[in-house]
C-alpha cells in the first residue's frame, strides 16, 4: 500500500496592515472627540439652562420680595417699591402733560392779546415743565423721595393702629366719591388742603404785604378730574375710567388706587391728633413809623423826642420819614406777627399800644413806631395748615430716625417705567384719532399727520397737543443729517 503524505501548508504569520491600524486609530480618536464636544454642549447647555433659570428666580421671586426699608417690624419691599415710583412717574408725566397744554393755551393767548400779558405765567408753566422733567430723569432722587414717603406713611399707620384710630369703610367711600365729584346727598363739602402757598417776609417801610396769589400749584397726589355733580352710574365710570389710566401705565390696582386715597384721610385725622396746640387766632396790631436812614441816627433821636413830647405824628412823619408811607402820616395798616422784619416786630408787638420808647434800628434805618390799636382775630386755614404741616414734618424725622432703616442696594437702578415716549406716543394718538375720527390704536410709536394736528388744534382751539417724545426728536436730527 502506498503512502500519501499530506503537506500541510506552512502557516503564514498575519501581517498587520499599518494604514489600516491608523485608521482604526482615526476612528476611535474622532469618536472620542464627537463625544467630548457633546457632553461640553450638553454641559454648556446646562450651564445656560441654570443661568436663566438662576435670572428668572432672581428677578420674580429674589428680587420683587428684597428688603428696601424697615419700619418698626414691617419690611418695605422692592415690589411695593417700584409700582409706587411707576404711580409717581405717571403723576409726573401727567403733570408733563397738563403744564404743556397749559404753555400752549397761555402762548396762544398771549399772541392774540399781545403785550406779553402771559409771560410770567408761562414762564413759570416751563420752569414746572423743567422741574418735571429734571425728577424723571434723576432716578435716584426719584426713588429717594418716593420711598421717604413710603417710610412716612408706614409711621402714620403705624401710630394709628397704637392709637386705636382706622377709617371706616363707609367713611373712605364717600372720601373717595368726594374727590371725583359726586355727593350723595348733593351737597359739595369743601376739601381740606394742606399745600399752602409760602409767604415772604416784607418791609416795614412798605407796610405789611398783601398775600401772594398762587399762580403754579404743585400737582395733587392723584390725577383726579374736575368736580361736577353727577349721578353714581357716571362716578363709577369717570372712576373706572381713571384707574382704567393709571393701570395701563403701571402697576396700580383700582384698589391701591382707594388705599392711596385712604391714607389722605388717615393724614388728615392723624394730624388733627398729632396736632393739638395750634393756636386758631392770632394777635394782630396796627401801628405807624417814621422811617430815617441809618446814617442819621441823631435826627432819629430829635424827632423822636417831639412824638414822645406830644409833637404830631402824622405831620412828623409827612415832613421827615423816607419811607413809601409817609404820604399816609406813616400808617402801616394791620399786621399780624411774621410779617415784619423781626426787630421791627419785636418792638411793635412787644410794648402795647403807645409810643414806642426807643429807636428801633433794622436792614432799612431807624423807625420810630407807635402801635395805636391791638386785637385778635381768625387765623388764616392756610397759616394753620403751614404751622401743622412743619408740626407733623417734625413728627415725621423724629419716628423716623427711631424705627426707619433704609436700604442703598437699590440705588443706581434706571426707573424708567411708564416711559415718556410710550406715554405720549399714546396722547399723540389719540389727538390723531379724535381729530380724524379714527378709533384708537395704542401704539409706542407715535405718528402724527401734519394736516390732522392742525384739525384738531382748529377743532379745539388749542386744546389738542401734539408733544414730541426725545426718541421722536433724535429720529428727525438722524434723517436729517442722512440726507
Amino acid at each position: 500500500m502506498t503512502k500519501y503524505k499530506v503537506r500541510r501548508p506552512k502557516t503564514q504569520p498575519k501581517r498587520t496592515d499599518s494604514g489600516s491600524l491608523a485608521d482604526g486609530f482615526r476612528s476611535g480618536n474622532q469618536a472620542d472627540q464627537e463625544n467630548l464636544i457633546r457632553y461640553i454642549a450638553f454641559g454648556l447647555a446646562g450651564l445656560v439652562l441654570i443661568i436663566l433659570l438662576a435670572g428668572i428666580i432672581y428677578q420674580s421671586l429674589y428680587l420683587p420680595n428684597r428688603t428696601v426699608a424697615t419700619v418698626g417690624n414691617t419690611d418695605i419691599t422692592y415690589r411695593e417699591f417700584t409700582k409706587e415710583v411707576e404711580y409717581e412717574r405717571f403723576q409726573l408725566l401727567e403733570n408733563q402733560l397738563r403744564l404743556n397744554q397749559q404753555i400752549s393755551q397761555l402762548t396762544q393767548l398771549d399772541s392774540q392779546f399781545g403785550g406779553g400779558v402771559f409771560t410770567q405765567q408761562i414762564n413759570e408753566a416751563r420752569a414746572q415743565l423743567d422741574a418735571a422733567a429734571s425728577d424723571l430723569e434723576n432716578s435716584t432722587a426719584l426713588g429717594n423721595r418716593v420711598l421717604d414717603r413710603m417710610i412716612d406713611e408706614e409711621l402714620l399707620r403705624q401710630e394709628a393702629a397704637s392709637r386705636g384710630i382706622s377709617i371706616a369703610d363707609e367713611e373712605l367711600d364717600r372720601y373717595v366719591e368726594e374727590q371725583f365729584g359726586y355727593f350723595r346727598d348733593g351737597t359739595a363739602t369743601p376739601l381740606p388742603s394742606r399745600t399752602p402757598s409760602p409767604t415772604s417776609t416784607p418791609d416795614p417801610s412798605e407796610g405789611p404785604a398783601e398775600p401772594e396769589e398762587d399762580v403754579t400749584p404743585s400737582p395733587t397726589n392723584t390725577p383726579l378730574p374736575t368736580a361736577t355733580p353727577y349721578t353714581q352710574e357716571g362716578y363709577v365710570e369717570l372712576f373706572d375710567d381713571v384707574t382704567g389710566r393709571i393701570g395701563r401705565y403701571t402697576n396700580y390696582s383700582p384698589d391701591d388706587f382707594v388705599a392711596r386715597q385712604a391714607l389722605e384721610l388717615l393724614e388728615d385725622r392723624m394730624t388733627d391728633e398729632i396736632v393739638t396746640d395750634v393756636e386758631t387766632t392770632e394777635e394782630v396790631v396796627e401801628a405807624r413809623h417814621i422811617l430815617f436812614a441809618t446814617e442819621d441816627q441823631e435826627a432819629a433821636e430829635t424827632v423822636l423826642a417831639e412824638v414822645i413830647a406830644g409833637g404830631d405824628f402824622a405831620a412828623l412823619a409827612e415832613q421827615h420819614s423816607i419811607g413809601p408811607s409817609a404820604v399816609q402820616g406813616g400808617d402801616l395798616g394791620e399786621f399780624g406777627r411774621g410779617q415784619m422784619v423781626p426787630p421791627f416786630e419785636e418792638a411793635a408787638f412787644g410794648n402795647g399800644v403807645g409810643i414806642v420808647p426807643e429807636l428801633v434800628e433794622t436792614e432799612f434805618g431807624w423807625h420810630i413806631i407807635e402801635v395805636t390799636n391791638v386785637s385778635t382775630q381768625d387765623r388764616s386755614e392756610a397759616d394753620i395748615a403751614a404751622e401743622q404741616d412743619e408740626i407733623m414734618r417734625e413728627w415725621y424725622v423724629e419716628q423716623t430716625n427711631a424705627k426707619a432703616v433704609k436700604e442703598l442696594w437699590w440705588q443706581g437702578t434706571d426707573f424708567d417705567s411708564p416711559s415718556a415716549f410710550e406715554y405720549f406716543g399714546d396722547y399723540n394718538s389719540t389727538a390723531q384719532a379724535a381729530a380724524t375720527g379714527t378709533a384708537l390704536v395704542a401704539s409706542p410709536t407715535p405718528t402724527v399727520d401734519p394736516e390732522a394736528e392742525a384739525s384738531s388744534e382748529e377743532a379745539d382751539s388749542g386744546a389738542e397737543l401734539t408733544i414730541e417724545t426725545e426718541e421722536e426728536t433724535e429720529s428727525e436730527e438722524d434723517t436729517e443729517s442722512e440726507e
